[in-house]
Parts: structure tokens; C-alpha cells; sequence
């Protein structure tokens, strides 16, 4: 399988299913979810929860992603998909849901390279 039919099911597994057409290439997702977590990071508490219900309560993900915005550079179409999802999740959960998917399948990939040698 590749990365994003991987990353498709272990994002599924979490409640976010959408198709892998939508996921970019690892390295991509990476530097997105890091960009956006350093911008979660930065902001003070009051914009924070400001952000997680306005985020989690109406489709404006993507927008995080818009090159004129630049805070999740790549992840425009994975976003756009999450919006559309009946499911609500805020954009850090969006984020730790994400990293998690990531982390299984890296752990994954080093297992079966191990078993490989």
C-alpha cells in the first residue's frame, strides 16, 4: 500500500475517514502538521479556544492552508476533507489525530524493516 492508503486507514481507525486522494506525500503532512502545531503553539489561551470552536464548529479548516495564510502549508485538500466530515473536530484535534495516524505507520515501516533484516 501506499503512504496515503496507509495513512487513509490509520486516519479512519481515528474517526476521520476520507479518501487517500486527498493526503499528501509524508514529508509534505509532516511539515504541515508541524507548521500548524508550532501556530497552535504560539497563539495566547483566549485565541486558542477561540480558534478551537470556531474551527470545530463550522468548515474553515482549509483555510489554514490558504497560501496567503500559510499556517498548514500542503494540507489544503486533507483539511478541505476533514470540513466536510459529519463528524466536528476542532483543528488541534484534527492535528493529534493526525500525528497519531503518522506514528503508527512510521512505527510500522521501522517494524517491518526490522523483521525484513
Amino acid at each position: 500500500m501506499s503512504f496515503s492508503e496507509d495513512m487513509g486507514q490509520a486516519l479512519g481507525k481515528r474517526g476521520i475517514t476520507i479518501n487517500s486522494v486527498h493526503i499528501p506525500d509524508q514529508d509534505t503532512l509532516t511539515q504541515g502538521l508541524d507548521s500548524l502545531k508550532n501556530w497552535l503553539a504560539s497563539i495566547d489561551v483566549e485565541t486558542l479556544a477561540a480558534v478551537e470552536e470556531v474551527t470545530g464548529d463550522f468548515p474553515v479548516k482549509k483555510g489554514l492552508a490558504d497560501p496567503n495564510v500559510n499556517i498548514a502549508p500542503g494540507l489544503g485538500d486533507l483539511l478541505e476533507e476533514v470540513d466536510r466530515l459529519p463528524a466536528s473536530f476542532s483543528i488541534s484535534t484534527v492535528v493529534d489525530k493526525c500525528r497519531e495516524a503518522l506514528n503508527e505507520i512510521v512505527n510500522t515501516q521501522v517494524s517491518n524493516s526490522e523483521k525484513q533484516s
